[in-house]
């Protein structure tokens, strides 16, 4: 049965093919997936090279029925279809000739097209067997609220990119907003707003989450005010989720700079820190560590070269919150 299926897929194909041309992408109707529909990733081959193909176990009259309210077209049937475009009558006719006695076939109409100076039409075809209801819908014609079958189809059959599996891995920067400190201040730092985003799609998918506590510089004293505010102490934190390139993860707390050295952060989190003042005199710090293989943790100093300072944010940190999440 599996192998007439094939042989019968191809057949339709062929139809759609022949009389499509490029029309297929001016297609203004969207299709909706017949809801319960289960989605076919593989077939005898081992692949499913065509880009939806669904299947159901309700009737073909109910399966009809649906589509033809969604579509607002009459199914037709071969012989209705190669009297309406007589361009298509000698392929339907084989596809009838090769048509199993027990397979059902009916076609809406989505579009009308003129090829070789000839009617021809672009098909949504609906089969049936003992095994099932079966119909393909073309990846640009599927309705947006049914494009996560796409992505499934493109994960399933090894399509979908790298860039394109980190992102579907990625954990929304709104859950990782509850692992940072909540406390509004810290000795003389005060807390900023929350920032984050979240970005699934190629070529760079990333989500993180920061917050900064800043300690304002001391005021000017005699001259005019330039407008410009004075040098303060800014902390930040950030939180980066890697998903699933936990390679890229681990990158980032490998000990490269002379000034860094190997650390652990609250017993068990590897990491790295870095404290320094330049010639200039400027100070800055870093402590950047790794939970749960994907989420580094980034915390900065501007303005100090004090570790303890963002140590004590660090403690204010959930941690197991992101060592729970998957």
């Amino acid at each position: 049965m599996r192998n007439s299926k094939t042989k019968i897929c191809a057949i339709v194909a062929s139809l759609l093919v022949a009389f499509a041309g490029e029309a297929s992408a001016q297609i203004a109707k969207e299709i909706p997936v017949y809801p319960g529909a289960i989605l076919a990733t593989a077939n005898e081959s081992g692949t499913e090279d065509q880009c939806c193909s669904f299947s159901t176990a309700d009737s073909f009259e109910k399966v009809l029925a649906f589509y033809q309210s969604a579509l607002k077209s009459k199914p037709m049937d071969t012989k209705q279809l190669a009297a309406a475009y007589p361009a298509m009558k000698e392929q339907l006719q084989q596809f009838e000739h090769q048509m199993p006695s027990t397979m059902k076939y009916r076609a809406f109409v989505l579009a009308e097209m003129e090829l070789n100076g000839k009617k021809g039409a672009m098909l949504f075809e609906v089969t049936a067997t003992p095994a099932g209801v079966n119909f393909t819908i073309p990846e640009n014609t599927i309705l947006q609220q049914d494009a996560h079958f796409v992505v499934q189809w493109r994960e399933q059959t090894g399509r979908m990119s790298p860039e394109e599996k980190t992102g579907r891995s990625l954990i929304d920067w709104k859950q990782l907003q509850g692992a940072l400190p909540t406390v509004a201040t810290v000795g003389d730092f005060e807390r900023t707003e929350v920032t984050g985003n979240t970005n699934r799609e190629p070529p760079t998918p990333s989500s993180s989450v920061n917050v900064s506590y800043l300690k304002p510089g001391p005021p000017i004293v005699g001259g005019e005010d330039s407008g410009t505010p004075p040098k303060g102490v800014e902390v930040s934190l950030t939180i980066e989720d890697f998903g699933i390139n936990q390679k890229n993860a681990a990158d980032m707390i490998s000990v490269d700079a002379r000034n860094e050295k190997a650390t652990t952060v609250a017993g068990k989190y590897k990491g790295k820190e870095r404290s320094e003042k330049n010639d200039a005199g400027q100070r800055s710090c870093e402590i950047t560590f790794l939970v749960n293989k994907r989420f580094v943790v980034y915390c900065k100093g501007d303005g100090t070269s004090d570790l303890s300072l963002i140590r004590k944010l660090i403690d204010g940190m959930s941690l197991e919150i992101l060592a729970g999440l998957k």
